[in-house]
């Protein structure tokens, strides 16, 4: 997992945000410019989790986004962070589940069928009428590793 300051002023608040699959801090950059540090989480291709960054902070509220609900869910138990609300937004921590997530006929297939093409189609259903503010901050990130982090979440 990569963990990226895209804010540290050195408060006493962290808003730590758990990106969806295929994501990096591009879409975020906005929150940049908010009065308190953010550090936004994401490639999932490993689940190793630093916690050593935020021990300082005395409140963390987490924002957790599509797998990154499941990402959260996976690594913040029991790591005695000082998180004081945490919010779910479109998304689950079952992660692939028949009845509580990503049924894993879809996942597979998102997998197997991983290019260019089904990535835009991903990204014109995930931003509905919003995709071409969403064009202006794609993630930077290659087809190789979008696969490599689908799979390892699959795994």
């Amino acid at each position: 997992m990569i963990q990226t300051f895209i804010s540290r002023r050195h408060t006493d608040d962290l808003i730590l945000l758990f990106a969806g699959w295929g994501m990096d801090t591009h879409p975020f950059a906005c929150l940049s410019h908010i009065g308190c540090d953010c550090c936004v989480c994401y490639d999932y291709t490993d689940l190793n989790f630093d916690t050593t960054p935020f021990l300082d902070y005395k409140n963390i509220e987490v924002y957790a986004w599509s797998f990154g609900v499941w990402a959260a869910a996976t690594v913040l138990p029991d790591k005695g962070l000082p998180i004081r609300h945490a919010t779910a937004i479109n998304g689950t921590e079952c992660g692939i589940d028949i009845e509580k997530g990503i049924p894993p006929e879809i996942f597979r297939a998102t997998l197997e069928h991983l290019n260019e093409a089904s990535l835009k189609k991903f990204y014109r259903r995930m931003c509905c009428e919003h995709l071409d503010d969403f064009k202006e901050a794609f993630p930077e990130r290659d087809m190789n590793s979008l696969y490599d982090e689908l799979r390892a979440i699959g795994e």
